[in-house]
């Protein structure tokens, strides 16, 4: 509804991902690292972890865009998944980038006289049993040539590291040498977030968030990408209604009034 009048060639603050509206602090980049470094070093076990819509999923997507060709990654999304791979081995990660054989350890091994590495990446890791992650941690005792060819990278919430530390998970957790948890965006990394979306979306310098605007914004989704571009959405469409492109405080909790449903 409101693209027109603000002159935007598309909603800057749609939830689904969208490689062109990537925005990377300074935490993210950092994670992203962690995970770089991790791979190139063969390590076994990496664990990412942060609160709710912080943007865990879209770094993962941003490292399988940037391994090389030796490198091939599947990416399981959910416990589902999860549980039908390492429940039987021959159903292997139907959502990796390519097509693979149907045998786990065999294709493993295939991988490594080829020359490359494989990396399984899991999402929602926190709903995860214990039994399964041990399961996991099992499946990852495929070695050969002092390097490791298949390594996991454990993807989840807050409580996955919880989890982690319970006494049944002893063996698993002390596999895991790299770790990181993505923490929500500042006050000025917001400012830079919003900016950066509507850059992208095609605003051209004609939307301005007021500096009480955006502490607002600050204050109500604690820096957590997912719930400002819900606020943010809705404050546009409240800033069409009234018919202003300065997005005050005003017309910032009109929108976040109509996203609760009280407006």
């Amino acid at each position: 509804m409101y693209l027109a009048f603000y002159g935007l060639k598309k909603k800057p603050f749609n939830l689904n991902p969208d490689p062109q509206f990537l925005f990377m602090s300074e935490d993210h980049r950092e994670a992203l690292s962690h995970m770089f470094y991790g791979i190139t070093q063969g390590e076994w076990f990496i664990a990412i972890t942060g609160d709710i819509g912080i943007g865990k999923t879209t770094i993962c997507y941003e490292l399988v865009e940037k391994l090389d060709d030796e490198t091939l990654t599947a990416v399981l999304l959910n416990p589902l998944q999860c549980y039908r791979l390492f429940a039987d081995p021959l159903m292997f990660a139907e959502e990796s980038k390519r097509e693979l054989p149907v045998s786990f350890n065999h294709f493993i091994f295939q991988q490594l006289d080829q020359g490359r590495r494989v990396i399984l990446i899991i999402d929602e890791a926190q709903h995860l049993s214990p039994s399964l992650l041990e399961r996991i941690r099992l499946y990852s005792n495929v070695e050969a040539r002092d390097e490791n060819f298949l390594q996991i990278i454990l993807v989840g919430q807050l409580e996955l590291m919880d989890k982690l530390h319970s006494p049944e998970l002893r063996a698993l957790n002390q596999r895991i040498s790299i770790r990181h948890q993505i923490n929500p965006l500042d006050r000025g990394e917001i400012e830079n977030y919003i900016a950066h979306r509507l850059t992208v979306a095609g605003a051209c310098e004609n939307i301005t968030f007021s500096p009480s605007a955006l502490k607002y914004i600050y204050k109500y989704s604690r820096g957590i990408p997912r719930v400002i571009n819900l606020v943010c959405d809705r404050t546009l469409l409240s800033g069409y209604i009234n018919k202003t492109s300065y997005i005050t405080k005003k017309v910032v909790k009109q929108g976040i009034e109509s996203l609760e449903g009280r407006g």
